[in-house]
């Protein structure tokens, strides 16, 4: 009994049994706090790696396939898959990104717009060709309230793009498919070395186009371009192949350049839009392809008629991207047998 009482006077030779339990409890509390800041950390951690991972998928492919499928066979399975080809191939990739500096056939944007510094806008900036560019398209204009979707889906989804300037193909000339240069600006064929002139060359459009027939294009894709621009490829369901269209003009335009603005032969594409400027984030080629993969999935199998090929005469820089000075001379496709 003597001993009880001594170490319970000298608190140094032992401890009160309520100071032993509020140890422990802070103890216990300080393992549960350590414990749910590490989960808390490794939750953020994963989230972070998650966020990442889904940017990178984005800028790696995520909508460089198409979206958008048919259920009837082509009717020309070797050139649909080729065309389906250059589509996916046009995409600007996360590697090699955007440029937006050398992006129109090698025109630096800065000398085809004027970018106004205190408002989020730009203006087309004109320029007069010696030698006009002289090409045969074929006109992307019926049915009209087919091609009024065309542009009112695509400008939707583009509008969602924050601090994003897109230029709208629709508001300088008509939807358009180029098939084939008689003179361009990096090979110029002034109309004086053309025997017979302007009169020779549209009867020689109108020769190619007596042999060809109407086409029905169905959209397949709506890709972003390393350059920005918003391209809609176009799957052929009846009428004349585009390759064979061009390989009758070539014919009938024999002074026409070897180098042409296009390859490969098979591809049907129209310029829709065209992004001039973008915020400096990292996913930004990533949100872009979003909203053109979201108009692609609208816009699936939205069908135009080509009726008549159009030679035009360009008088400005890149009139019709432009909105600059251009003329047309229309030529019906009149062939019979297709």
């Amino acid at each position: 009994s003597e001993e009880i009482l001594l170490s319970a006077a000298n608190p140094s030779t032992g401890m009160q049994p309520s100071s032993a339990r509020r140890s422990a409890k802070a103890a216990s509390s300080r393992r549960l706090l350590l414990f749910l800041f590490l989960s808390l950390l490794l939750y953020l951690l994963n989230v972070f790696r998650r966020r990442r991972l889904q940017h990178a998928h984005d800028d790696d492919g995520d909508y460089s396939q198409a979206s958008c499928t048919f259920a009837n066979t082509p009717i020309h399975p070797v050139e649909e898959g080729a065309r389906s080809k250059a589509y996916t191939s046009m995409h600007a990739t996360s590697e090699a990104g955007l440029d937006l500096v050398h992006a129109v056939q090698g025109f630096a944007t800065t000398d085809l717009f004027h970018f106004h510094d205190k408002s989020p806008s730009v203006k087309p900036i004109m320029q007069a060709l010696e030698t006009p560019v002289r090409a045969v398209v074929m006109p992307l204009t019926e049915p009209a309230p087919t091609v009024d979707r065309l542009t009112s889906v695509v400008q939707k989804h583009l509008s969602t793009l924050r601090s994003t300037l897109v230029w709208p193909q629709a508001s300088a000339a008509p939807y358009h498919s180029s098939l084939h240069h008689a003179s361009h600006h990096q090979n110029v064929v002034p109309l004086a070395d053309v025997p017979g002139g302007r009169a020779a060359e549209i009867r020689g459009v109108a020769e190619a186009a007596a042999h060809a027939c109407p086409l029905t294009l169905a959209l397949a894709r709506i890709v972003v371009t390393r350059g920005g621009a918003v391209v809609a490829g176009w799957r052929v369901n009846g009428g004349t192949e585009p390759a064979t269209l061009r390989k009758l003009l070539a014919s009938a335009l024999p002074w026409s350049p070897d180098k042409q603005l296009y390859a490969p032969p098979d591809i049907v594409h129209t310029t829709v839009a065209r992004v001039l400027s973008v915020p400096a984030t990292s996913n930004t080629l990533a949100r872009i392809r979003k909203a053109a993969s979201a108009a692609e999935s609208e816009l699936c199998g939205l069908e135009l008629t080509v009726r008549e090929l159009w030679h035009v005469e360009e008088s400005d820089v890149l009139a019709l991207a432009l909105g600059g000075r251009w003329s047309k001379h229309a030529i019906p496709l009149s062939g019979t047998t297709c």
